[in-house]
């Protein structure tokens, strides 16, 4: 997580894992007397749909030995792998949509 101070407003911007840690940054900032507005720019990092949706792909039996990478921002899904064809790709964003919690996947594979 980072922030930013300018002109007395406090930016916060980075992933944590709960909104309470959310919380407790924007009370934290707060605290200060000479801050008069707190921004949240902070995003909700999903470790437990990221490994979701990497065991979905892990037991595909076409996508198993292909390395994709993912991370999970709320309920939106990357998938990152430089080692995949179009067809993998497809498929990956088909399994990845269908697991339970992701809203939007999106593709960075190569």
């Amino acid at each position: 997580m980072s922030l930013v101070v300018t002109h007395r407003v406090v930016y916060l911007s980075g992933k944590t894992e709960t909104r309470e840690q959310q919380q407790q940054a924007i009370e934290a900032a707060k605290s200060v007397a000479s801050v008069k507005l707190v921004i949240n720019n902070m995003s909700l990092d999903n470790p437990g749909l990221a490994d979701a949706v990497k065991q979905a792909l892990a037991s595909d039996p076409q996508l198993a030995s292909v390395p994709i990478d993912t991370e999970a921002i709320g309920d939106t899904v990357r998938l990152m792998s430089t080692q995949t064809n179009a067809e993998q790709r497809e498929r990956a964003v088909r399994i990845a949509v269908g697991v339970h919690g992701v809203g939007k996947v999106e593709d960075l594979m190569k």
